[in-house]
């Protein structure tokens, strides 16, 4: 059962963006950026703009969570169900999570690295080939910044089991073939070696099996929960974030600066 006011899903607890809403996300720089007038250069508001673009990703894959878990639940009350088109929406929806989670989490980065005013030049020797800003800021502030509460928080997530199986999800939605679901159709793999060899008295001949695909890796149920408890986790880290945030442009000086 979906219960959208009280956050859940048949009892498990999807992305609760009230909790932003009581931090007034999203927010309006322009009125934080008044905060510093005493510093008017200062990095800090661009955060809040980062902010703003993770609330967003955020706010959207919890919608297509809700979606997703709604339609699976509709073709599976038909009767007779319509499990194709279950397996089409799950897998659908999914991989929208998992991409607009990745994204959340670019933003996520770059907010904490104009938070902390942190100076892009100093990320460069963390950067790992071809790799997103969250996995070089996770090295850099592992390194650098160990000791600071948001380094902790960060930390813990990329170190989470839903958050890096989502992230590798996508990884291979986006690069290679993801991982297969269970559903009504046959699967096929990349990498599969059709024909086979068979050698016998009469020299070596070649049999290619009819018939049959290749094993599924999860269910479409399995990849909706995983969605669903990296989004949990990712709106945790995104609030303990946003909370530093504002409590910084509160304690901000409101003196203005003297002309000597």
């Amino acid at each position: 059962m979906i219960d959208d006011a009280a956050n859940t899903v048949d009892g498990r607890p999807i992305p609760d963006l009230d909790r932003l809403h009581n931090l007034k996300f999203p927010r309006v720089p322009r009125l934080d950026a008044m905060c510093f007038l005493h510093e008017p250069n200062s990095r800090i508001p661009e955060a809040g703009v980062c902010l703003n673009d993770s609330y967003s990703m955020i706010a959207e894959a919890r919608y297509a969570l809700l979606e997703g878990f709604r339609l699976m639940q509709h073709y599976r009350a038909k009767d007779p169900p319509n499990e194709g088109t279950v397996t089409f929406m799950g897998q659908f929806y999914g991989a929208d999570v998992a991409l607009r989670l990745y994204s959340g989490g670019e933003h996520l980065a770059n907010a904490i690295v104009e938070l902390l005013e942190i100076d892009r030049r100093a990320l460069e020797p963390y950067k790992q080939g071809r790799v997103s800003l969250q996995g070089t800021l996770a090295r850099f502030l592992a390194s650098e910044r160990s000791s600071h509460p948001l380094s902790r928080s960060v930390l813990e997530l990329g170190a989470s089991a839903d958050w890096k199986w989502i992230m590798e999800y996508r990884s291979d939605w986006v690069h290679e073939q993801p991982a297969q679901v269970t559903g009504p159709c046959m699967i096929f793999k990349r990498g599969e070696q059709y024909w086979r060899a068979v050698t016998d008295r009469e020299g070596t001949s070649y049999e290619i099996g009819i018939g049959g695909g290749a094993e599924p890796d999860l269910s479409v149920d399995e990849l909706l929960e995983s969605a669903r408890a990296a989004s949990c986790r990712f709106t945790d880290t995104l609030v303990l974030v946003a909370e530093q945030y504002v409590e910084t442009v509160k304690s901000a000086p409101r003196r203005v600066p003297v002309r000597e």
